[in-house]
């Protein structure tokens, strides 16, 4: 499995440090990850330059499960981190995450989502959007 890990480490970094077509290699690593993870979905969002809206960028999807990217557009920013940008949010039960966060618009959906992982994407120490992780088809714990 180390080795396993490994590879797929080695193989994302390649494509990120070699590309010219950044978005290519973007959907590349996210199937590449979702794959060997296991996972449904895998997603970007993205804060709009002003960081009042966000935008469902990026997205892969296992064959088992629906896109949701066209409806995810331009939801207003939500402090997901709390102000704290230098952590990784991971719930094995995606309840727990909407108990203490403000998800009026249903972004992580508890009757589509068991368990979650939420990666800030920082710039310049700003909050500038996040990638999702998300397992549909049972609770796990990340590691």
């Amino acid at each position: 499995m180390r080795n396993d890990y490994a590879d797929i480490v080695r193989r994302v970094l390649e494509k990120t440090l070699t590309t010219k077509n950044i978005k290519k290699a973007i959907n590349e690593m996210m199937a590449e990850l979702g794959e060997f993870y296991d996972l449904s979905r895998i997603y970007v969002f993205e804060n709009s330059d002003d960081n009042k809206r966000m935008d469902n960028t990026y997205e892969w999807c296992n064959k088992e499960t629906e896109s949701l990217m066209p409806q995810r557009q331009g939801y207003p920013t939500m402090d997901i981190f709390k102000g704290r940008i230098d952590r990784v949010l991971v719930y094995d039960d995606v309840k727990a995450l909407k108990r203490i966060i403000d998800d009026r618009y249903n972004l992580f959906d508890d009757s589509i989502i068991c368990s979650i992982m939420i990666v800030p994407i920082v710039d310049n120490n700003i909050l500038v959007g996040f990638i999702g992780f998300d397992d549909n088809s049972r609770y796990c714990t990340w590691t």
